[in-house]
């Protein structure tokens, strides 16, 4: 009889869940999936064997995330990860207790980045987690040979746009300028953020070489040889940056602070209206 009541919890969890009662929700979520312990279902391998509890579990592991219970997430959570479907809600509430700057686990939380990462590849949270550890840890070629793993499997502009990125802090360019091409040939995703980079990859090598000329005094050969390095350089990352702002304009982060540099150097009036424009 019990075992028949019990899938009822699922429905007023699920009522509970929907009208915003995280707590009740939580109580008839865990209830479903803790009572396969009791001793009254110790011989029953229907309840201890059913297939919603891995399902359920994430539901109770997103309504303890909505109510901030750590200690309910981790449980629910070991548990929920294991749906092959939606397994990865419970993961990504599993790393964000693991990654609390305070309580967290840092060990823990790479290790569920990267299970995440493995078992549920099309989700790019765990992808751009990944990626971001690599390339803050230096780790680039452990990074890329992730990254073209992933590509081998299934190429989204998503994951060209990331290899694009590593290639970029390699400082191998023309590499990169080849992966963010190919989103553009794509035409879908990620489109203005693939000429924005693209502009990087001669705007920031440009950078280098200003750096160097503020070292020099303006009459050395080599500062005014500098000087052409950067104006070519500038030149052919304007049209890039003017692309990426005539497809994102209001995404100024993307070209904004790097026209205002080129203009000021190619052309003050062009520097003044968008200086202008960006309200400085």
């Amino acid at each position: 009889m019990l075992a028949k009541l019990r899938p009822n919890l699922t429905n007023g969890g699920s009522d509970y869940y929907n009208n915003g009662n995280y707590e009740k929700a939580l109580k008839f979520f865990g209830m479903f999936v803790d009572v396969v312990n009791e001793p009254i279902f110790e011989e029953n391998q229907v309840v201890k064997q059913d297939t919603l509890i891995p399902l359920i579990s994430c539901y109770a592991t997103l309504a303890a995330n909505s109510l901030k219970d750590n200690k309910a997430i981790l449980k629910y959570g070991a548990i929920g990860k294991n749906h092959k479907d939606e397994g990865y809600r419970a993961l990504m509430c599993l790393a964000e207790v693991y990654g609390n700057k305070e309580t967290g686990d840092s060990a823990k939380w790479l290790e569920t980045i990267k299970e995440g990462s493995e078992k549920f590849p099309k989700q790019e949270y765990f992808v751009g987690n990944i990626m971001d550890y690599y390339i803050q840890k230096g780790k680039l070629d452990d990074a890329l040979n992730q990254i073209n793993s992933l590509i081998a499997k299934n190429e989204t502009p998503y994951f060209l746009y990331v290899k694009g990125i590593i290639l970029y802090e390699k400082k191998q360019y023309d590499a990169a300028i080849a992966e963010f091409n190919k989103i553009i040939a794509k035409n879908a995703e990620l489109v203005a953020e693939a000429y924005s980079k693209l502009g990087d990859c001669y705007f920031f090598p440009a950078q280098t070489i200003v750096e160097e000329n503020s070292k020099l005094a303006i009459g050395d050969a080599k500062y005014t040889a500098n000087e052409a390095k950067i104006k070519d350089l500038y030149l052919k990352a304007k049209p890039l940056y003017e692309k990426a702002k005539q497809l994102k304009p209001d995404n100024k982060q993307l070209w904004g602070n790097y026209l205002l540099n080129i203009y000021w150097k190619l052309n003050k009036a062009e520097y003044e209206a968008l200086e202008k424009e960006l309200g400085y």
